[in-house]
């Protein structure tokens, strides 16, 4: 009974999955590639392509921008230091899916604890952002050694003038 049972789930998963996938993308450039292939072995942080995505006028999908900004941040504030960045983009992350599920409550207070989930993660958050955010940088297993607050306190420490500078030119 046990193995029918987990065949018809994962078989109404599987058209809840398709009727996810029904929902229309937000469309990014050709080229733009994923904040997470920046932080890949190998790969580097671009400020000119955050610089392009944040200055684009065109919407992006559920939390794009927020995590590039933390990312261009802190290449202001600390150029080359990995972990940092890591710290940040793994903090806004983690904001994103905070803000996703304080809004699935607003939505529907009769939500159950799985019907919220399933509404902040696949229809406020949707999948554009599960496939390029949450799981490129590897899901909880990175988002639950990064972007704790006392940290983030601690690696902005002594770079306050910077960060400051930082909030004015964007001010402008």
């Amino acid at each position: 009974m046990g193995e029918q049972y987990n065949r018809k789930l994962l078989a109404a998963l599987s058209r809840a999955a398709d009727a996810i996938y029904e929902q229309p993308e937000v469309e990014r450039p050709d080229g733009e590639g994923l904040l997470a292939e920046m932080f890949a072995e190998g790969g580097e942080f671009d400020p000119g392509k955050a610089a392009t995505l944040l200055l684009d006028t065109q919407p992006s999908y559920y939390g794009h921008k927020e995590a590039m900004f933390a990312a261009f941040s802190t290449w202001v504030i600390a150029p080359g230091d990995e972990q940092m960045q890591l710290e940040f983009v793994a903090s806004s992350i983690k904001a994103s899916l905070r803000k996703a599920e304080q809004l699935a409550q607003e939505f529907d207070e009769n939500l159950s604890p799985v019907e919220a989930d399933l509404v902040a993660r696949y229809l406020i958050a949707g999948p554009q952002f599960i496939e390029n955010l949450y799981y490129p940088f590897t899901g909880m297993d990175l988002l639950s050694d990064y972007g704790a607050p006392e940290t983030i306190e601690t690696v902005v420490e002594g770079r306050e003038r910077r960060i400051y500078t930082l909030v004015r030119m964007m001010d402008l």
